[in-house]
């Protein structure tokens, strides 16, 4: 992953969250529940996707199956394009 994006990521984002922790690893190839566990973090701390997911579904331990990532991840996907106005690549 370009660096000049990831300190992007960590710069905004940081602004937002505090955990799980923005590091270069982490954000340069990130596992699910990374992933899962900025969405939640997101959602409690600004209610930006809150009402998106399911009870079930945010807890990272009821989203373990493949298709249950993919439908979780595209989720936040489809109201990450929806939002900006525009699909990204």
């Amino acid at each position: 992953m370009d660096p000049a994006v990831v300190r992007r990521t960590q710069e905004s984002l940081g602004k937002v969250i505090r955990k799980p922790p923005l590091t270069d690893k982490l954000l340069g190839k990130p596992p699910f529940r990374y992933l899962h566990d900025i969405l939640t973090e997101v959602i409690r701390t600004t209610g930006f996707f809150k009402g998106l997911y399911t009870e079930s579904e945010l807890k990272s331990d009821n989203v373990k199956d493949k298709d249950a990532k993919i439908s979780f991840l595209q989720k936040a996907i489809d109201v990450v394009i929806l939002v900006a106005g525009s699909h990204f690549g």
